[in-house]
């Protein structure tokens, strides 16, 4: 386990223990140039997931940024 993954699940107890994670799609321009395939989502555009790991206070603990649009879908 990293530093930051160690930072985020500790502060998910600490305090009142209740973090918020959310997620979405981000829609690009165009077809990326290498494994444009990869980028292309189940809703027929291209993209790329972006994660948030957050506290109450809206304090970002964590990120994820980069995976592409395909990843877990189910076609």
């Amino acid at each position: 386990m990293g530093r930051g993954e160690f930072l985020s699940c500790l502060a998910g107890w600490l305090g009142d223990g209740w973090v918020m994670v959310d997620g979405t799609l981000v829609s690009l321009y165009a077809r990326p140039a290498f494994y444009g395939n990869t980028w292309y989502d189940r809703k027929s555009n291209y993209s790329l997931n972006v994660q948030i790991v957050s506290t109450l206070d809206l304090c970002i603990i964590n990120y994820s940024v980069g995976l592409p649009g395909s990843q877990h879908d189910a076609t």
